[in-house]
């Protein structure tokens, strides 16, 4: 009797495909178990596949040398024995052999926080977590089919909604640069009509800085201390929440410092500040940029200011 097939291609099919499955390989590897010694004749849709030989265990595999038709492929066996007797046909074992890519294609059409000077130019000044994506389907997507997105490159998948022949998914990323939004239509056997489709690249061009910045008073024997607690929780007259973070600008003397401190107010340390390496102009002056690696907090520092990591 046939117990088993197995299918090792594709990532997103399982290894055993049961009866009743979907797979997209057209030559899985069909076994089972029988008396030791007899030899088993494969069939599929009463057509003969191979034969096999039952080892002293009990087992038997057939490697295929030739595809399964598409589509659903009813596996049944046979068995002779040492003597000549031929057994009843097995149980059937059904399985659905699909290695054709969907049809229909997942276009991008429009975003929310869309603030170009005409709709849907894809250029933002918000990249904040939160943004709707719609779009359309070139055609109707056939049963078991769905719309999946990505805004990482294709690192994350997510389902997306689908009505008719409309599509929409909420990008919970928070963006600080151009992005790309991807989409593809996946069917169950694993098969995509691309690996990914590129929808529109998505840009900060017309962003502009607006914030109330905290400005030194002193004489270059003061500095600015600050813990995590003002970038956790930030005073709307000192930070700017944006793009899903914290953002703090600090406008200082040169000869003054700033001391950051890696520790909460209760005293964990949830992660260390770093200098990025990047400078931002902003109204002629320059900042280095200063980065948190566990929070979503970023502090730009008036160049020629003393940065302290404490």
């Amino acid at each position: 009797m046939i117990t088993e097939v197995l299918d090792n291609i594709g990532s997103l099919s399982a290894d055993t495909i049961l009866s009743g499955g979907i797979t997209n390989h057209p030559r899985p590897g069909i076994g089972g178990t029988g008396e030791a010694g007899s030899t088993v004749t494969v069939y599929s849709n009463g057509d003969f596949l191979g034969t096999a030989l039952v080892n002293s265990s009990g087992q038997w595999s057939l490697p295929l040398t030739a595809d399964l038709p598409e589509n659903l492929n009813s596996l049944t066996a046979t068995a002779t024995d040492l003597a000549g007797n031929l057994s009843p046909t097995s149980a059937a074992y059904s399985i659905t052999v699909d290695t054709s890519s969907p049809v229909a294609m997942a276009i991008v059409e429009s975003m929310s926080k869309d603030s170009g000077a005409t709709p849907n130019t894809f250029i933002t000044n918000d990249g904040s977590a939160g943004r709707m994506i719609y779009g359309s389907l070139s055609s109707a997507l056939a049963d078991g089919e769905k719309v999946q997105t990505s805004f990482d490159g294709g690192l994350t998948l997510i389902d997306a909604t689908v009505s008719e022949n409309k599509w929409s998914a909420l990008d919970m990323s928070c963006h600080r640069a151009d992005w790309q939004i991807h989409t593809r239509v996946l069917d169950l056997a694993g098969q995509t009509n691309h690996a990914f489709v590129a929808g529109e690249t998505l840009s900060f061009s017309n962003f502009t800085l607006v914030a109330s910045a905290v400005t030194s008073s002193g004489n270059g024997s003061t500095g600015f201390g600050s813990n995590l607690g003002n970038w956790a929780d930030p005073a709307p007259s000192q930070a700017l929440v944006m793009m899903g973070g914290s953002q703090v600008i600090l406008n200082m003397n040169a000869g003054e410092n700033v001391n950051l401190d890696d520790l909460l107010a209760n005293g964990t340390e949830p992660g260390n500040w770093a200098n990025s390496g990047r400078n931002v102009t902003l109204g002629g002056a320059v900042y280095e940029e200063y980065r948190h690696d566990r929070l979503d907090a970023e502090l730009l520092v008036q160049q020629g200011v003393q940065t302290n990591l404490v």
